[in-house]
């Protein structure tokens, strides 16, 4: 049996997992240490930069959302110079705003500079968001591909995982800032195995760079001869000459715009998909669906999960969010074996109707004070979107719409989902400033009963059905029977 992996194969996964370990770090590590961080606790002890930086709710709403607006600059402005430069090299330019953005925020001294880094790192993590998953993909055998489809999941959730365990030690005043530098220092762990990191065999192929492209399979799994990736190899090669290599870049290739009535082959862009008829179903639940995930409230508790705990639980609030991060993990890994077996549709209206039930709960055992009630119910939250809502609405836009629309699709999708985090990013510590954030929780009850709905009305299932045209061609028959 050939051998499908190597220590060149698990170096460049694991450097490239980091980009979408920092997506999940940086997304939740001003979570542990808010308190300290704005000034409302300190632990005086002189030392060179600021002990602390005040902010109001409307401050540090905007320190946290940034980071959503570089991602989407980062995922549209860059992510598509992967199909330029490479997936490789494209990784290791990345490195540049990663690196810097953490070194800002290491040393920020005001909301300005905090901002700044907060916003470079976004860029990285928006762009490593594009690239990531697809270089996985494509330097992974395919005997193996299901079982690592999840690791790009996985990683985000590790590294929101890791920043609420440091901030268990490192929320106070003298040691808040060595949790970002962290997010400074993985990225030289990048630089650090960028020797051994192989590019995409399949990009090299689409470049017409075959010998390097076997030289790369060849490191990539370990082979001792050419005989060793024969298999692999001619398989390769017979899904370059069929557009293979075209179709699994369908994300880095959506700003072709075409002209409508054209060939069935023509790539669709931005403004045909936005406005013709034909795209009306497939371009309500792909948008849909991304703005559903984030507006579900699931960030209410990655970047602010320790200050909405804080009254109920004052010493132990930040190991309650270990174990909520701890679970989310776990769950998100477990679920996805079963997702080609019940069906999305399922998942994803279970992963809804459960949120929206213990986000209820949660408002009630924050408003009539319930700790037990809080605790159960935050779990239980996080829970529901981790069997759907978390890893399930990336995976929509490549089974609903035609491949032709694809790229446009999934480049809108991951529009609407990064403005959908600095929504609620930037305005939930407001509204729980305003309202109270138990009645926060309920706003988001109310979300969830909608998108129930709309998920009810307009989600197809395609599991188990192989192209975007037989799924809406069933969807429709059930629909009109």
């Amino acid at each position: 049996m050939p051998r499908t992996t190597s220590f060149n194969y698990w170096a460049s996964l694991f450097a490239a997992a980091c980009g979408t370990v920092l997506f999940g770090y940086h997304m939740a590590e001003l979570n542990a240490p808010e308190a300290v961080l704005r000034c409302q606790e300190t632990n005086s002890e002189s030392i060179q930069v600021p002990e602390c930086i005040s902010m109001n709710a409307s401050e540090f709403g905007l320190v946290n959302s940034i980071f959503a607006a570089g991602g989407f600059i980062g995922a549209l402005g860059f992510g598509s110079r992967a199909s330029i430069y490479g997936r490789a090299r494209l990784q290791l330019y990345n490195v540049v705003p990663l690196l810097l953005g953490g070194l800002i925020l290491t040393f920020s001294v005001d909301v300005w500079s905090m901002a700044l880094g907060r916003f470079l790192s976004g860029v990285g993590c928006g762009t490593a968001g594009v690239y990531v998953p697809l270089y996985i993909k494509e330097i992974t055998a395919p005997s193996r591909q299901s079982v690592m489809s999840a690791t790009t999941q996985i990683s985000v959730n590790f590294g929101i995982l890791l920043t609420q365990v440091l901030g268990l030690f490192w929320s106070d005043s003298t040691h808040w800032r060595h949790i970002l530098a962290v997010g400074a220092l993985i990225p030289v762990f990048q630089l650090l195995l960028a020797p051994t990191v192989q590019e995409s065999p399949k990009w090299l192929l689409s470049q017409e760079k075959q010998d390097e492209a076997h030289q790369s399979l060849s490191k990539l799994r370990g082979a001792r001869s050419a005989s060793d990736v024969k298999e692999e190899w001619d398989s390769l090669i017979g899904v370059d000459q069929e557009g293979g290599v075209v179709e699994s870049e369908a994300l880095l290739h959506a700003d072709t715009e075409h002209q409508p009535g054209g060939t069935k082959d023509q790539k669709i862009g931005f403004y045909a998909f936005l406005n013709l008829p034909e795209y009306h179903e497939q371009r309500n639940i792909v948008l849909g669906i991304m703005c559903i995930q984030q507006l579900s409230g699931i960030n209410g508790i990655v970047m602010y999960g320790v200050a909405v705990l804080r009254d109920l639980f004052p010493s132990s609030s930040g190991l309650i969010n270990v174990a909520i991060s701890f679970i989310n993990l776990t769950i998100t890994a477990a679920a996805a074996s079963f997702f080609g077996r019940v069906g999305r549709r399922p998942f994803i209206m279970a992963s809804i109707g459960g949120m929206g039930t213990f986000a209820f709960l949660l408002g009630c055992g924050i408003i009539w004070n319930i700790p037990i009630l809080s605790a159960i119910s935050t779990v239980l939250f996080v829970s529901s979107f981790s069997i759907g809502l978390g890893p399930l609405p990336w995976s929509v836009a490549s089974e609903v719409v035609p491949y032709r629309a694809l790229g446009a699709a999934q480049s809108l999708a991951l529009g609407a989902n990064w403005i959908g985090t600095f929504v609620i990013s930037f305005c939930f510590p407001i509204i729980a400033d305003f309202i109270g954030i138990g009645q926060t929780f309920w706003v988001f009850t109310c979300i969830n009963a909608y998108s129930l709905y709309f998920v009810y009305k307009n989600l197809p299932e395609s599991n188990g059905i192989d192209t975007p045209e037989e799924v809406w061609n069933r969807w429709n028959k059930g629909r009109s029977d």
